[in-house]
C-alpha cells in the first residue's frame, strides 16, 4: 500500500522549539504528537527559510504596511505572484511561518499567569552547543498542539556530558522534571491525555562507568525512554538492564517499536503504509517488521 492522501501531511506537519541539538540521553528530546481533529497548521518549520527565495519579501513590500498582521502579509505575497515558483512543500513551510495562528500559539500572554508560573521560567542560555532550558517551551508546545500542529519537537538543554555529569544534571534535571510534569498535568486537566502522545528520549545511552573527567561517554548498548499520553497503558516499566545498567537483561525494546506505537497513535498503520526510497521502491515506515508495543496498546 502506498502513502494515501493526507499521510505525508500527518508525518511532516512539524514545529521545532529550541535549537536542534542532537541529545544524548533520554531526556534530551521531547516529541509531542497530536491527533486532535482541528484544522492543522501546514508545513514544516525549521531549516526552511534558506530555501525560500529572497524575492518573496521585496515583492510584497510595496503592498504590505508595517501595521498589517501576518495574514495580511501572506495575502500580499500571494497577490504578488512570488509564491508561484515554489513547490508544495516550500509553500506549506511559508504558510506556517506566516500564520497568525502560529504567532498566537506562541503568545503566552493569553495564558493564565498562574499556569505560566506552574511551568516556570528556566534559563534562556544555550548549554554549550545544545538548546536553552526554557520552561515556556513546554507550554508553547501544548498551545501549538491546540492550534493544530501534529508534531512538536522540543530540544531542551544538552545531555552529552563527557565531563561533570553530575554537576550538570543537578542543574538541568529539576528543570526538566518541572516542565515535563507541568505539561502532562496540563494535558490531563484539559482532557487531552488521550489525544496527545509525549515521548522523552535521545538517540543512545551513556556508559555505565564514570570516566576520568567525571562524565559518561556514548553507549549504544542500552538506553531508556519515557512515554505518556496517547491513550496508551501507562504506569509500567518495560524491560530491564543488568545491575550495572550496561546491557539489556529482559524485554529489550527496539526504537522501531516506539516509532510504530507513535504512528499508531497518529492513526497510521505501519503494516500498510509505505514511502518510496531514492530508487522508487516502497519501504515500510519502521524497520524489521517492528510493531507497536504490545504492553501499551
Amino acid at each position: 500500500m502506498s502513502v494515501p492522501a493526507g499521510v505525508l501531511e500527518q508525518i511532516s506537519d512539524t514545529v521545532v522549539l529550541g535549537e536542534l541539538a542532537i541529545p544524548a540521553i533520554f531526556a534530551g528530546l521531547v516529541a509531542i504528537l497530536s491527533t486532535i481533529a482541528v484544522e492543522r497548521l501546514g508545513g514544516t518549520m525549521g531549516g526552511v527559510l534558506s530555501s525560500i527565495p529572497t524575492t518573496i519579501v521585496p515583492a510584497a513590500v510595496g503592498i504590505w504596511g508595517a501595521g498589517d498582521d501576518l495574514d495580511g502579509f501572506r495575502r500580499a505575497v500571494d497577490q504578488s505572484g512570488a509564491m508561484d515558483g515554489l513547490d508544495a512543500y516550500n509553500q506549506q513551510a511559508f504558510g506556517i511561518l506566516t500564520s497568525s495562528r502560529l504567532v498566537e500559539a506562541l503568545d503566552l500572554k493569553k495564558e493564565d499567569p498562574k499556569l505560566v508560573e506552574r511551568y516556570g521560567k528556566g534559563d534562556p542560555r544555550n548549554r554549550d552547543d545544545g538548546g536553552p532550558k526554557l520552561m515556556e517551551h513546554f507550554l508553547m508546545a501544548r498551545r501549538l498542539v491546540e492550534a493544530g500542529a501534529r508534531c512538536v519537537t522540543l530540544a531542551f538543554s544538552r545531555w552529552d556530558h563527557h565531563g561533570d555529569n553530575f554537576g550538570a544534571l543537578r542543574q538541568d534535571l529539576p528543570l526538566l522534571d518541572r516542565g515535563l510534569s507541568a505539561l502532562l498535568e496540563d494535558l490531563h486537566q484539559r482532557g487531552l491525555e488521550n489525544d496527545v502522545s509525549v515521548v522523552v528520549w535521545g538517540e543512545f545511552g551513556r556508559t555505565p562507568t564514570i570516566n576520568k573527567d567525571g562524565g559518561r561517554d556514548h553507549w549504544p548498548r542500552v538506553t531508556c525512554a519515557l512515554l505518556a499520553g496517547g491513550g496508551l497503558r501507562h504506569g509500567q516499566v518495560i524491560g530491564s538492564t543488568d545491575r550495572l545498567g550496561g546491557e539489556a537483561a529482559s524485554r529489550p525494546v527496539q526504537f522501531g517499536e516506539i516509532h510504530a506505537t507513535m504512528y499508531q497513535a497518529l492513526g497510521i498503520d505501519v503494516n500498510k503504509v509505505t514511502l518510496p526510497d531514492l530508487t522508487g521502491r516502497p519501504q515500510f515506515l519502521v524497520p524489521d517488521g517492528c510493531q507497536p508495543l504490545r504492553e501499551m496498546v
